[in-house]
């Protein structure tokens, strides 16, 4: 029997000459298997940079010693110990009780920042960790008036390239491109001198409606970057290929930025069901790896592929790939007139392939699409019994 391919319309796109160097000309939308558990948070204490030399040789700056100094924050009161020798500021340890999942993104690379810079002038707050951002520099702040200097007259060292041993410059990159229809893409990635600590698209006109190409990267690919600190190897997502290529043109360009080689950095492998400690949804615990995944099962006629895309939080969406089935007993499950793919809808919606009926007529077909669901599921890290 002849296979029939179901597809979404891709638009071609040329990626950048780098783009496709860092993506090592990846085809195989296969996830390649997971070994290792990815490494854990940097501590908050942040060590002491190589100071710049204008100010190691210059004038006492500061008292000597270890000064507290305090700030208000989103979970109560955040403290700044500072370690000052005379002409630099040598370390900085931060106490806090804000939301781990925020707070994060500001710890440790905001004291990061402050130590290479050697000064809290003109840092920029951190999306979605405002308040802990602002928070840890009013208290350096505090320490810095303790320690007999005003931070006001702490002139910025700008450093262009990561110290000795770090992976990254500390701090954040806004990138910005144009993407589907020449609409605008602007990014955030926050980097800590060890991790990329966060990717967000913060603005984009790319389509969400009719076939969501936005939808099916944007959620995606961040996510993944995130988890295994490359791009190296992160494919574009099938229908979305301008929208996911411009993301990872983004994100290479803000690594690039922050003082590394996005073809340098090997990505980290994960153990399925082992995570980051922050998931999706402001600290919940995520239930999947994000990415893109293959399950083949048998059907009714013949071999059943489906694709699955998976965030951290969710099943976005699941399309067969390819299939054997008569097309009489497949149009049953999926009916063309009445939205693209009938049970695939059912189950994005409901994000389970539990207590849904049975298609009278097609049950193997439909069972067959159920169990590919169950396959991928169990690729992406869960447990098929709770989805």
């Amino acid at each position: 029997m002849k296979k029939n391919k179901i597809f979404a319309r891709v638009s071609g796109v040329v990626l950048a000459t780098y783009m496709l160097a860092a993506l090592g000309g990846c085809a195989d939308n296969t996830p390649a298997p997971v070994v290792t558990p990815p490494a854990a948070p940097t501590p908050a204490s942040t060590p002491a940079p190589t100071p710049p030399p204008a100010q190691e040789e210059g004038p006492a700056l500061f008292t000597p010693g270890t000064f507290t100094g305090t700030s208000d924050s989103y979970g109560g009161t955040l403290t700044a110990s500072v370690t000052f020798e005379a002409g630099r500021i040598a370390d900085i340890s931060i106490d806090h009780a804000d939301t781990a999942s925020f707070a994060r993104r500001a710890i440790p690379t905001i004291p990061q920042m402050i130590l290479h810079r050697q000064s809290t002038l003109d840092i920029d707050a951190i999306a979605s960790a405002t308040l802990t951002t602002d928070a840890v520099i009013n208290a350096v702040n505090d320490a810095i008036e303790q320690a007999g200097a005003n931070p006001a007259d702490l002139t910025p060292y700008i450093p262009t390239q990561p110290l000795p041993g770090a992976t990254f410059i500390a701090g954040q990159q806004i990138v910005e491109t144009t993407s589907w229809e020449d609409s605008p893409m602007i990014m955030q990635v926050v980097f800590s001198e060890s991790e990329i600590i966060r990717v967000q698209v913060l603005e984009h006109g790319d389509t969400t409606t009719g076939g969501n190409w936005a939808g099916r990267s944007i959620p995606i690919i961040p996510h993944r970057v995130e988890e295994v600190q490359s791009t190296v190897g992160i494919d574009t997502v099938s229908g979305a290929t301008i929208t996911s290529g411009s993301v990872l043109a983004l994100i290479d360009e803000a690594i690039t930025l922050a003082g590394a080689n996005p073809a340098s950095l090997q990505p980290r492998t994960l153990v399925a069901g082992n995570f980051w400690p922050y998931g999706a949804g402001g600290g919940q615990q995520a239930r999947f790896h994000p990415g893109i995944y293959y399950a083949t099962v048998d059907g009714f006629a013949g071999p059943m592929t489906i694709q699955a895309i998976f965030s951290r939080g969710a099943l976005v969406r699941v399309r067969v790939y390819e299939h054997e089935e008569t097309e009489s007993f497949f149009e049953m499950v999926f009916p063309p007139g009445q939205g693209v793919y009938t049970l695939a809808n059912v189950v994005e919606q409901e994000q389970s392939i539990h207590g849904i009926d049975v298609t009278a007529g097609a049950t193997a077909t439909h069972n067959a699409f159920l169990e590919a669901v169950a396959e991928a599921v169990r690729m992406a890290g869960a447990d098929p019994a709770d989805f």
